[in-house]
């Protein structure tokens, strides 16, 4: 069998599918601090991190974790203003 050729192990795989649904997950709190780095790690790769994933990660609380985070220097996005006077998508516009 050659070298560079490697199986994939039952935590790669779980890991790749968690990731790949980590918007479904509702609380990381009982996966040790090790486990969810390289979860975290997986996410990044995958593009599948948002501002509730990332809320999800920094509510483990775990410091390595954190302090990737700070690392990276991902922030939170501002929220968007809510206007009750714009126009819905698709109205026509007053001079049309």
């Amino acid at each position: 069998m050659p070298a560079a050729l490697r199986v994939p192990t039952l935590m790669d795989i779980s890991l790749n599918c968690l990731a790949g649904n980590i918007q479904r997950v509702t609380s990381l709190d009982g996966l040790p601090e090790e486990l969810v780095c390289v979860l975290f790690e997986e996410v990044l790769l995958k593009g599948k991190l948002s501002p509730r994933v990332l809320q999800l990660f920094r509510d483990t609380e775990h410091d390595l974790l954190l302090a990737r985070i700070s690392a990276l220097n991902i922030q939170p996005l501002p929220l968007m203003p809510y206007s009750s006077r714009s126009k819905w998508l698709g109205d026509k516009p007053h001079w049309g």
